[in-house]
């Protein structure tokens, strides 16, 4: 997990629902970075995209919102 953007606004991050594996990002969330723990399970809510990037394509989660699972 990191952040990204000009002013590290968007965090970025590798998530696992058991066995798969999706990268995500959630745009204007960059504050959670010092929230949230490596490891934490978290609850999501998004969309997902066809990420197009230099040529190859795959699968991204739009996040719209992540709150820690209790």
């Amino acid at each position: 997990m990191r952040t990204v953007g000009k002013e590290a606004s968007h965090l970025q991050l590798t998530l696992r629902f058991g066995e798969v594996i999706i990268d995500a990002i959630a745009f204007s969330m960059g504050y959670l970075v010092n929230t949230l723990t490596e490891n934490a399970i978290i609850d999501v809510a998004g969309e997902l995209l066809a990420d197009e990037w230099n040529g190859s394509r795959k699968l991204k989660l739009r996040l719209v919102d992540i709150k820690l699972h209790e």
